[in-house]
């Protein structure tokens, strides 16, 4: 089973993200020139290539200016909503993975909810002020 999420290919490239890594995507490039050292490889990639792929990405940053409270309250109306959902359908395992179970109480599907939240919010930081200090460079 494949961990690649295509975010966009073509006849000689392939622009993907790994399914648990976050924090980076992916070029293949077939036939293309390339110089490679033990510290450094720089791939020459055409320009309509670039130009493509440019406006793919796998950044998010809706969570950036959420403070602790703003995210509380989206959690708990997220976590509203699920509970009622899952009256409705109990066999759907929507938002498994960050909330728990569907039938676990209430204050832990918001406490999971929130710990993924931080995190999430955390990462999306980091990401940004990477990016202002590359563009601080410029």
């Amino acid at each position: 089973m494949s961990t690649k999420c295509s975010l966009a290919y073509g006849d000689d490239f392939h622009l993907y993200e790994e399914v648990f890594d976050d924090y980076h995507v992916y070029l293949s490039l077939e036939k293309a020139e390339f110089e490679a050292s033990n510290n450094e490889v720089m791939v020459r990639i055409p320009l309509a290539i670039w130009e493509h792929i440019r406006q793919f990405t796998n950044a998010r940053f809706d969570l950036i200016d959420f403070d602790d409270e703003a995210l509380l309250k989206l959690t708990e109306k997220e976590v509203d909503e699920r509970i009622e959902d899952y009256k409705i359908n109990p066999s759907s395992l929507a938002g498994l993975l960050t909330f728990g179970k569907a039938d676990t109480p209430r204050d832990q599907q918001i406490k999971n909810r929130m710990e993924y939240y931080i995190n999430e919010r955390n990462r999306q930081r980091s990401i940004k002020e990477k990016i202002d200090q590359l563009n601080e460079k410029r």
